[in-house]
């Protein structure tokens, strides 16, 4: 399908947002509603990932002319939480912000304690989290009160991704997150927000 789309010279943002990704959220809902087990769940997960491996240069230098010239230049730590295996949000995620021009640095799959340290002296403007279904916004919402107390940088965003947000903007402030998106296009604006909160917030320090 997807050789198909790219034959057809459909954009890859729209191949990753709403070909895989919308795939990626169908599949997690029937998770969560037990329609496939676990097996099946890993297995689709690993042909989503593969595809946006093969596809992630193009789609990084895709985002890049789209914005012709008004690349970003911020830092952001893509965390995931420990015990979330669904990655595939992160990894696209990821993509959009290097072609945007951020600075990005993966931590998927890396234990709490790996990720505090990682905080505690790299200096990031923005955090990304992301909870796959509500059984995880518990560890959600404990994974970014230990990084913000980590974080070197007092003034760094947190940004939060999950369905559930977009359905329920409430959860925001439940889990203790400064901005919330719907797709990576969002994200990208919500994190130059926060990045230019967190630069206002650190020469205020310095002054």
């Amino acid at each position: 399908i997807v050789l198909r789309l790219r034959t057809q010279a459909v954009p890859l943002t729209a191949i990753c947002l709403d070909l895989i990704g919308g795939a990626a959220l169908y599949l997690g809902d029937r998770w969560v509603e037990d329609d496939v087990n676990f097996v099946e769940v890993t297995f689709a997960t690993g042909v989503f990932e593969a595809a946006l491996r093969e596809l992630m240069p193009s789609l990084e230098a895709e985002v890049a002319a789209e914005r012709s010239g008004n690349a970003a230049v911020g830092r952001i730590f893509l965390a995931g939480l420990p015990d979330d295996l669904h990655r595939i949000g992160m990894t696209m995620i990821g993509g959009f912000f290097r072609g945007a021009g951020w600075q990005v640095r993966d931590g998927v799959g890396l234990s709490l304690q790996e990720l505090e340290q990682i905080v505690s002296v790299e200096w990031f403007e923005v955090i990304g989290l992301s909870a796959s279904c509500d059984r995880h916004l518990d560890s959600l919402t404990f994974t970014l009160g230990r990084l913000r107390q980590a974080s070197c940088n007092p003034g760094v965003g947190f940004l939060v991704g999950g369905a559930q947000f977009v359905d329920r903007p409430g959860l925001l402030t439940l889990v203790g997150a400064d901005a919330t998106a719907g797709d990576a296009h969002e994200a990208l604006r919500e994190a130059e927000r926060l990045r230019a909160r967190s630069r206002a917030t650190s020469d205020h320090a310095n002054s």
